[in-house]
């Protein structure tokens, strides 16, 4: 009789812990998304004054409009640059957080020359799992003692050793805008960026990739695919939250390439600290 009475009692303590914690974590996601509604609020109340694109709507902003595409996009600032070229600046929403877009050049000297300004926007965040917390995606203290650090490697004593590297690959670069010389217009974009590619890892790592002569391996698709998907990711509020995120094809395809990232910068690592070795000798 005591052991029924002792497991009915320890069935409804298991059903109140339950409840409690449901009860706990639901008011919790209320408080924070009170806490974001009031933040939210207070923002476009502050930034109400400032001129903007029309097609907002709430919460998600100006994400409902914008391309996906990069290029498009790319488009799509230009264009509504020129047409307030009159402005001063630009507001845009990005789900619930204002982007003011600055085109003036004394506004933007204010910004450059400030050794204040320095904080990241919330959306470097989505570079983190890539890239990790370096100089790009640092800020505060940990940006200023990352910068001191790799400031000396950028003297002029240090790059010449660099420069057959650079020399090569501009080579390589250079044949290919050669084919272009007399025809129509064309957009080089693709092939600079290949070309920086190439040496950035080379000098930085260690390892030639060869972006340039093979523009369709592995490593190069993985690049430029990662570089899309933060990209749409920013602009896409709904895929702000990891966890939605990996719902989405989006998600499975940035899961996916990050691996193929990873892997290679995990089997360069040894090559590079031998090359490091081999360079302070």
């Amino acid at each position: 009789m005591l052991a029924l009475w002792l497991g009915h009692l320890g069935q409804k303590l298991l059903m109140w812990g339950t409840l409690s914690a449901v009860s706990v974590a639901g008011a919790t996601l209320i408080l924070n998304l009170l806490q974001m509604l009031a933040s939210y609020a207070r923002k476009w109340q502050q930034m109400r004054a400032l001129p903007t694109l029309p097609g907002a709507f709430p919460l998600v902003g100006h994400s409902l409009v914008m391309k996906p595409d990069g290029r498009e996009f790319f488009q799509q600032l230009i264009f509504h640059s020129e047409e307030n070229r009159h402005q001063p600046l630009l507001k845009l929403w990005l789900g619930p957080i204002p982007i003011v877009a600055i085109y003036n050049a004394e506004n933007v000297e204010v910004i450059l020359t400030s050794s204040r300004q320095i904080d990241k926007s919330y959306m470097y965040k989505f570079l983190e799992p890539w890239l990790g917390l370096g100089l790009l995606t640092s800020t505060g203290n940990k940006w200023r003692s990352r910068r001191k650090m790799l400031t000396p490697t950028f003297h002029f004593t240090i790059l010449e050793d660099f420069l057959d590297v650079m020399n090569e690959h501009a080579n390589i670069l250079v044949n290919k805008l050669e084919k272009h010389v007399n025809q129509e217009a064309f957009n080089c974009f693709f092939y600079i960026t290949l070309c920086a590619l190439d040496i950035i890892c080379e000098t930085a790592m260690g390892k030639n990739i060869g972006a340039q002569s093979n523009d369709d391996s592995e490593y190069v698709r993985a690049v430029y695919r990662m570089s899309d998907m933060i990209h749409r990711r920013m602009k896409m509020p709904w895929l702000w939250l990891d966890f939605l995120f990996l719902m989405f094809k989006e998600g499975r395809e940035h899961k996916k390439s990050l691996e193929i990232l990873h892997n290679f910068t995990n089997n360069v690592r040894p090559q590079f600290i031998f090359y490091c070795k081999i360079y302070i000798i």
